[in-house]
């Protein structure tokens, strides 16, 4: 593969996570695996540009906690609850995220919210 190539597939990646914005691990290891077979993690995605997966993510609707740099990071889906880490390229999948159908509808209870939430510190690794 010529650089050049390889530049513009690299572009074209992100572009699609910003313009498909995938809301769960699932779903960003399917436009991920397109340019890049994994590594030591669950999936891959190299650095080296001024555009980063991290900034791509943030535009997909992800919340990003910059741990150092541009190559160690913690990426959080707020409505799916998927969980990843990315470290120097490898991704690791945290936590998969759920995805509700279209229409869904949250079910209540005399009032109450029926449904299943998790709070993870990014800065502690704490679960509850």
């Amino acid at each position: 593969m010529s650089i050049d190539l390889y530049w513009q597939m690299y572009d074209k990646t992100l572009a699609r996570i910003r313009a498909e914005k995938p809301t769960t691990f699932a779903g960003l290891k399917l436009i991920l695996d397109t340019f890049h077979q994994k590594s030591s993690g669950d999936a891959f995605f190299p650095g080296g540009a001024d555009d980063t997966l991290g900034d791509a993510m943030m535009s997909a609707g992800w919340s990003v906690d910059w741990e150092e740099g541009d190559y160690l990071w913690t990426a959080v889906h707020p409505a799916s609850g998927a969980v990843i880490h990315h470290v120097e390229g490898d991704i690791f999948c945290l936590m998969e995220g759920r995805v509700a159908p279209r229409g869904a509808t949250v079910a209540t209870t005399e009032g109450v919210v029926i449904a299943e939430q998790r709070h993870i510190d990014l800065t502690n690794r704490d679960e509850s």
